[in-house]
């Protein structure tokens, strides 16, 4: 994660790479260099919104990493990012915000690591707003969940001079499936690794089951010689960090998997409270 002294705490969004592949039985794991970024506002993307009981205007953040911004989400609402600020990887430990188990799972089933017309509809969502704008209500919306989870903010009921009664809607939403459906998920880590290393099971059967330490994000696993499958047993191509699968063949011999962690993203969070004041009408 990205971090700085005190309570200035973040992880890079989307920028670190777990890269290469492992396959199973090979010792060893592929492992991303230390992230760093500087924390941005995002610009054009602010809504007023109802937190905590009282009328907030804020803006989405972003962190600029190789040149190029990428998502980021509060984890402390009652600490101000520093904008322009350099923020380097750290532990969950040193960040001491609470409830970072289900923040990682927020963050890693909604915006914008989600599916977006999924992730809409799983929140019973039907909207016609444009793609731009509703990205910046579906991080809003993911970002609210965060502050249930970290800070204990909750989003206010809409009232006149908050964001438009459609847009405040999906922001709704989403943040109350997300909230709804959030589970414990571990900490991302740098390396790619997958435990036990091998297994054995009779043909027909399944071996496993194995479980997955990585980047957050989609993690993709393909065999050879055989088929990667769920614990129903049913054929499956991307697992997730702290996910699990189990391998299967018709016929004896070896199964090789190999997984992919590309481009993924680690958990998405920085310290940071927003403006205090009222959006101008």
């Amino acid at each position: 994660m990205l971090g700085q002294r005190g309570r200035h705490w973040a992880r890079v969004a989307l920028a670190a790479v777990a890269g290469g592949a492992l396959a199973l039985g090979v010792a060893g794991a592929a492992a991303a260099a230390p992230a760093t970024g500087v924390a941005k506002a995002v610009e054009g993307s602010q809504v007023t919104l109802k937190l905590d009981g009282k009328t907030r205007t804020t803006s989405a953040l972003a962190l600029k990493i190789d040149g190029k911004l990428v998502p980021a989400f509060c984890i402390d609402y009652h600490t101000s990012v520093k904008l322009d600020g350099k923020y380097e990887e750290g532990t969950w430990d040193e960040s001491q915000v609470k409830n970072l188990a289900k923040v990682q799972w927020v963050l890693t089933h909604g915006y914008p690591n989600a599916d977006s017309t999924k992730l809409l509809a799983a929140a019973g969502v039907d909207t016609k707003i444009g793609k731009k704008q509703l990205d910046n209500l579906l991080y809003f919306g993911t970002q609210t969940a965060v502050w249930h989870f970290s800070d204990g903010i909750e989003l206010g009921a809409w009232e006149k001079g908050l964001q438009a009664p459609n847009q405040y809607e999906v922001i709704t939403k989403v943040r109350d499936y997300l909230i709804k459906n959030a589970t414990d998920q571990p900490e991302p880590r740098a390396e790619l690794s997958v435990s036990p290393a091998s297994a054995t099971a009779t043909v027909g059967g399944k071996a496993g089951p194995f479980t997955v330490s990585g980047p957050a994000g989609a993690i993709t696993v393909a065999a050879t010689g055989g088929t990667v499958v769920d614990a129903e047993g049913k054929p499956v191509t991307t697992t997730t960090n702290g996910g699990q699968f189990w391998l299967a063949a018709e016929a004896a011999g070896t199964v090789n998997v190999t997984l992919t962690a590309q481009d993924s993203v680690s958990f998405a969070g920085c310290s940071c409270s927003p403006a205090r004041r009222r959006r101008r009408s």
